[in-house]
């Protein structure tokens, strides 16, 4: 009797406690200022659209989009700032979607959509057509994530290589945690998209959903719903070890904690926006370390939210200052509600910045941190980069191309302006073209080189630009008022490229064959070198010619080694490189590997590769080390090393 006393006084003292804090977070709610939606997002058929992403028109701001996943009735939604459904596609359970510019296609810079689909465990990939704000599949349908639940994309500002982060869901009934992954997507050819990876995984206690990257300081942000907000180093070399930022409790913090999101100004400063679906309010932070909290507010009739988003930028007369919307867990059909951010400022006395950071360009050039264009990926041996807009009915075709002439480089070179408009004579199409916002004709030849500081001057007829990012904008408008208008990217050759131009060889021969000759004749001799005292270790040397930068590669044995497995330090060597200029190159199997970085190798048939803390961990059939050191006068000179592996008895 005494027993069931006890139990029963612990249950009451239980949902005492329950209701003490429903109470509380109901205050804090109540506490907070409360913003009216301006816009409600919600087509027929919607049952539960809990993310969404924003996507920025490139020329004409009232023509951007608004993407919404329902996971419930197994559906996309692209909507128009009037809230008009444009198009729906089918998924299959989509999770959280994200957006990211300039990701480099083939001979095309496209607007990427991507999200995870929990049920096929993928994650899909989508490019924006811009005539007609259509999502178009591009992923090549094998991007296996695992068990998936959250979902976001990061793309580096310097590179603009893209990321993608994915995590599981914790299971209630074991103390596993969340496991989020990184992949980077890539150019897979014919129009495709693939993925690296996993790079690297985080291992979490509870439950993640939210997640969002800070493209422009390398960071993401991890909501654990009932443990705090994380935030990590977005790279994939980088240590997998995270610090909490916001802990549940602090400022009346109530989990679960859900979507998050950022907002951008100068100098690193801003605001980082969580989802408290314990008090169905959204709480700021600021977005500069130590992220001291701000304040909270809520938005009329918006309860329980999982997915927000928030964008600075100018769309339209009816947000002219910036847009922020969540997902309202209220009552189903669960409508997406759009709020102006200034309403959200006013409020809260936040600030307002709509010309700071431009979500397809990154910060402004001049910057601390400048957005430079993407290298492509696309098949070598394919000249220039070119993008064209389909033909509506109606309306005139534009076709825009940045076409290679002569040699180009990784990160310079010369193009030919091709911008052309169909029917111009019958219909009365005027063509116009700018590159970066630069007047530019039809046959033209610019002269581009990527750099942080952007700089024009005409050189004999050529136009010479050096920028963070090049863009070509070629509009097309006939007598009715009718435009269409197409973008092209310049593709620059990437260091694989440029290495097996110098040797006189084909790319396809320098990644998957042991090739044995340099420029100019020198050799490089490939493969471990000869041993006769049996120790571990493998290094292969190349003889410098006259002319010619040294290169030497090694895998040295770093502790113990097995007949199929071991620990190995990269040694990588480029002489001259204080009086020629001389720059190294260094691949184990297409990786990109620093000399002194230790790599733990093992044989097997599966390809797989981990970051771990200090180390990176790589599984193949075979490994081979490339170094290659190119000097400022073009001259190329590579070494090859592949590890040796102790042989036991059997």
């Amino acid at each position: 009797m005494l027993r069931k006393l006890m139990l029963d006084r612990n249950r009451i003292a239980v949902i005492c406690l329950a209701l003490s804090v429903a109470a509380f977070g109901a205050s804090l709610a109540g506490a907070q200022p409360t913003v009216s939606p301006r816009l409600t997002l919600q087509a027929s058929g919607v049952q539960d659209q809990d993310d969404l992403a924003f996507w920025l028109h490139p020329t004409k701001r009232d023509l951007s989009t608004i993407v919404t996943s329902d996971k419930s009735a197994n559906k996309l939604f692209v909507y128009d700032l009037e809230g008009k459904t444009l198009q729906e596609i089918a998924a299959q359970k989509p999770g959280n979607v994200d957006v990211r510019y300039g990701f480099t296609l083939g001979k095309e810079s496209v607007d990427v959509v991507a999200f995870n689909e929990r049920k096929t465990n993928k994650i899909r990939v989508y490019k924006v057509n811009s005539s007609n704000r259509r999502l178009e599949q591009i992923d090549d349908g094998n991007i296996d994530s695992g068990p998936n639940y959250g979902f976001a994309l990061y793309k580096h500002v310097k590179t603009g290589r893209l990321y993608a982060f994915s995590s599981s869901k914790a299971d209630d009934h074991s103390k596993a945690g969340t496991a989020v992954k990184q992949f980077e997507l890539v150019n897979s050819g014919n129009g495709r998209v693939s993925a690296v990876g996993p790079l690297r995984e985080f291992k979490m206690s509870g439950t993640v959903e939210g997640m969002v990257a800070d493209d422009e300081e390398g960071k993401v942000y991890l909501a654990e719903e009932n443990g705090g907000i994380w935030k990590f180093d977005a790279e994939p070399d980088q240590p997998a070890a995270g610090a909490k930022v916001v802990s549940p409790g602090e400022n009346g913090m109530i989990g679960d904690i859900e979507g998050l999101a950022i907002y951008y100004m100068p100098n690193g400063e801003g605001y980082l926006i969580a989802s408290n679906q314990g008090t169905s309010t959204f709480r700021i932070y600021d977005r500069k370390s130590p992220h001291k909290y701000v304040g909270a507010f809520a938005v009329g009739g918006v309860m329980n939210t999982d997915g927000l988003e928030v964008i600075n930028v100018s769309l339209n007369a009816k947000f002219p200052r910036g847009v922020f919307a969540s997902h309202n867990g209220r009552a189903e059909p669960h409508a997406v509600q759009v709020v102006k951010w200034d309403d959200i400022a006013s409020a809260l006395g936040l600030r307002v910045d709509t010309s700071y950071w431009d979500p397809r360009k990154g910060s402004p050039a001049g910057s601390a941190a400048t957005a430079v264009a993407a290298r492509a990926s696309e098949a070598p041996g394919k000249a220039g980069a070119a993008a064209g807009a389909e033909k509506d009915k109606g309306l005139p075709a534009a076709t825009a191309a940045l076409v290679r002439v002569g040699k180009v480089d990784d990160d310079e070179g010369r193009f030919r302006v091709e911008a052309n408009c169909s029917d111009n004579v019958a219909a009365g199409v005027t063509p116009t073209a700018k590159l970066n916002d630069i007047p530019v004709r039809n046959g033209q030849t610019v002269k581009l080189e990527l750099d942080d500081k952007p700089k024009v001057k005409t050189k004999d007829d050529v136009l010479e630009v050096e920028g963070p990012e090049f863009r070509l904008v070629v509009a097309c408008r006939d007598a009715a008022g009718n435009e269409q208008i197409a973008t092209a990217a310049p593709r620059f050759a990437d260091k694989w490229e440029v290495i097996a131009s110098e040797l006189g060889v084909s790319v396809e021969s320098l990644l998957e064959e042991p090739w044995k000759t340099a420029a100019n004749g020198a050799t490089a001799s490939a493969g471990p070198a000869a041993n006769a005292s049996g120790k571990a270790g493998a290094a292969a040397g190349a003889k410098s010619g006259k002319v010619l930068p040294k290169a030497t590669a090694a895998l040295v044995a770093a502790g113990k080694v097995e007949d199929d497995e071991g620990r190995f330090r990269v040694r990588a060597a480029c002489t001259g490189n204080a009086d020629a200029g001389v720059t190294s190159f260094v691949r184990l199997n297409k990786i990109p590997v620093g000399n002194g970085q230790t790599l733990k190798l093992e044989l097997d048939d599966q390809i797989k590769v981990k970051k771990k803390r200090d180390y990176l961990e790589v599984k193949a059939p075979e490994f081979r080390l490339l170094v290659a050191c190119r000097d400022a006068a073009g001259n190329v000179q590579t070494a090859t090393a592949t590890p040796q592996f102790v042989r036991t008895a059997r």
